[in-house]
Formats: structure tokens, sequence, C-alpha cells
């Protein structure tokens, strides 16, 4: 069973980012909206905060998605945000700025989506933005204790939904490789942000591999859980992705981009062809 909630109230040292997590757990609270975290903030959290992993880059930002049914609700919830005198609106789509000068990304999903998993932004609806896999990563995020004092537990994207949301992400954004070094300390430490007995009680054939690889077997276990949890469209999405990116043509990005260094890039494909075997055995 992976794990479902974590506690670094004792370990977290961010006051700022304590009061933005309150604000917006009670606001949601108020209006009965689910919400998680996301982004880099969700990887501080389960990494650094959660497992002692240090990420390669540091981040001053915070993602949420919010589950809303509308735009009207939306537009609701953005209002009573800035009714507690703690956020400003400042013109931009999703972004948003906390007491003058810390961004906040506020971010819609769930029934607003249209069925290609994409918004469009009102009113000029000039712009698009991808959406895919978020509801599947909220159904399978995880809750942490942040603080005890005041008393925060917020739900965060897990590892595997980090790894989802992050792939469509590098793949809107491409050739910005950010999103891509996330991916690979993500799939590299995936054994170590609690699923490293999973292969003794629940994917034990995974140690018969006379040339067994601890990282390689948590690639492995990383494809089938994203074939778990994805439903079939966004597992065909994920598929089409690394079909094209690991079909040998080209300079692989996503491969090159996700290798810690040049030395990893053979090992790092190996990961990834591991990750979409797993998705293809299912998706078939």
């Amino acid at each position: 069973m992976k794990d479902s909630y974590m506690d670094i109230s004792n370990k977290f040292d961010n006051p700022i980012f304590v009061e933005i997590l309150l604000t917006a757990q009670n606001v949601a609270a108020e209006l009965d909206i689910p919400f998680f975290v996301v982004g880099a903030t969700a990887r501080d959290l389960l990494l650094w905060y959660g497992h002692g992993i240090r990420p390669i880059r540091a981040t001053k930002d915070i993602d949420f998605g919010f589950s809303v049914s509308s735009w009207e609700q939306y537009d609701e919830l953005k209002k009573a945000l800035v009714a507690t005198g703690e956020f400003a609106d400042i013109g931009e789509k999703q972004r948003m700025h906390f007491r003058g000068n810390t961004k906040v990304d506020v971010l819609p999903f769930g029934q607003i989506v249209d069925s290609a998993g994409k918004i469009t932004w009102r009113p000029d609806g000039d712009t698009e933005l991808n959406l895919l896999g978020f509801d599947e990563a909220f159904e399978n995020s995880i809750v942490v204790k942040i603080s005890s004092d005041p008393f925060v537990e917020v739900k965060i994207a897990s590892a595997v939904g980090l790894v989802l949301l992050k792939l469509f992400a590098w793949d809107d954004r491409k050739p910005g490789n950010k999103d891509a070094i996330d991916l690979g300390i993500l799939i590299r430490s995936y054994m170590e942000v609690g699923n490293g007995s999973r292969i003794y009680d629940e994917h034990d054939d995974l140690l018969k591999n006379e040339n067994f690889d601890y990282e390689v077997a948590g690639a492995h276990l990383l494809g089938r859980d994203l074939a778990d949890i994805c439903q079939t469209d966004t597992r065909g999405k994920i598929l089409e992705i690394l079909e094209r990116e690991l079909s040998g043509e080209g300079d692989l990005p996503l491969v090159v981009h996700s290798a810690a260094s040049s030395p990893q890039i053979d090992r790092t494909l190996e990961f990834w062809e591991a990750i979409m075997l797993e998705l293809s055995a299912v998706h078939a």
C-alpha cells in the first residue's frame, strides 16, 4: 500500500507558506471546494521535507489545483481569496500574489475541463491550458500535516501524481527542461519515497530479474502505478509522448534533460523504457 499520510510539521520551516496554506485551506472549506498542492511546492514537501531528498532547484512560488464545477465557482474562489486581505488579483489568468510578493498559481480543474483535458481562459479564449491528469493526481494525492499550531493539513500530489502532471507540463513547454529535471529526480528516487517495501509485499516478480537493479525496479513500479491510476485516455496520451520521445529519432530531449548528467543518459533511457513497458502492458 502506498503512503497516504505524512507529518512534516516538525520539519517545515517556511512560515509564509504555512500562512498561504492556512488561508487557502480556510477559503476552500468555506466554499466546499476540494484542492491540492501541485508543482514544485508539492515536490519539495514530498522529497525534501518528507524524505530528505534535496531537489536540484528551489522554488519560492506555490501552485494549487482547485476542483471547480464552473467558471462562476472559480471566480467566486478568487474573490474569496482577495476578500481575506492576503491575496491580490494581479490581472493574470491564474496568477495571484500573497502579501504583495509571493506568487501563487490558482489552477482550476475538474468539471471545468473539456473532453481533451484542457481549459480555454476567458474572456478572450486566446490561451489554452492543458490539465490532463489533474483528476487522477488529485484522486491519488496524499495528506500532509504542515503545522501543528496553527493546525494545517493539506493534500499534495504524490510522487506518481507529480510524474503524471510534470510529464504533460514538459510536453507542453518543451524545449524547456525544468520539468524534465524534476522527472529525473522523481524516477530515480521513487523507491525512497515510501515505495521501497512494496516490491517485496506486492511486486516480488521484480526481484526475480537476474540483473536486479533497485532504481530500474523503481521505474517499473512507477510505470505500474501510472497505469493503475490513469484513465484509459490519459494512459494513451502518456504512451504517445513516450513512444515519440523514445523512438530513437532525434536527440531524445526528454531522456537527455531528465538525466542527472551525460553519463546517466543510457541509464535514464532504461528508466523511461521500463515505465513505457509497464504502461503498454496494461494499455494493450
